[in-house]
């Protein structure tokens, strides 16, 4: 991939090897939360996520500082393919590049990824198989404890991938309009209407 400002690289490509191994980002791979894997996030960015990721399928990265008691989020960008379909979304190589140069730069690393499904309800935020295979690459090269969410339009959001489901990473909503849901595992309602 060349980082030439007149040339733009295509943007159908997956995210698996995405970097060359001399050209990443030391921090973005090597930063890891502690032990007990908290990661805040705050409610306002993730209701600006929200209303960023429609019409779905589009994606999104969040950033994060470690902290003595986990991973803070800090901010977020859309990293979505320039063509996205109604049922599947790829980030544009260029796009997560920049993002993960930027959280280079400013100290912070990869924390969570955000993507939209369609489809309402909270049945609509189950990961595909894709979603997961997805999840499973980005751990591998970024950081094991790299949470993924996603979300519906009528403001459903599902927590989801390995770090979630063996517990390595517990997300903590800082702030008010996110809303647990009981009796599912992982679920959460924004609170929209």
């Amino acid at each position: 991939m060349t980082w030439l400002p007149h040339r733009r690289p295509e943007c159908d490509v997956t995210i698996i090897n995405l970097w060359p191994s001399e050209a990443r980002p030391r921090r973005a791979l090597t930063e890891t939360p502690p032990a007990h894997g908290r990661v805040v996030i705050p409610t306002d960015l993730m209701f600006a996520a929200w209303r960023q990721l429609f019409p779905a399928e589009r994606m999104l990265v969040f950033g994060g500082r470690t902290t003595r008691k986990g991973v803070r989020v800090s901010n977020l960008s859309d990293v979505t393919e320039p063509a996205p379909s109604a049922a599947h979304v790829r980030a544009c190589p260029a796009k997560l590049a920049t993002a993960l140069m930027d959280l280079d730069r400013a100290g912070a690393h990869l924390a969570v990824w955000v993507h939209s499904h369609p489809g309402e309800g909270a049945r609509a935020t189950h990961p595909s198989a894709t979603d997961l295979h997805q999840d499973r690459d980005l751990r591998r090269d970024y950081s094991a404890r790299l949470v993924g969410i996603i979300v519906v339009r009528d403001g459903w959001l599902r927590l989801f991938g390995e770090a979630v489901d063996r517990r390595d990473s517990r997300v903590v909503w800082l702030g008010s309009g996110i809303e647990e849901v009981r009796g599912e595992r992982h679920v959460y309602r924004l609170a929209i209407s």
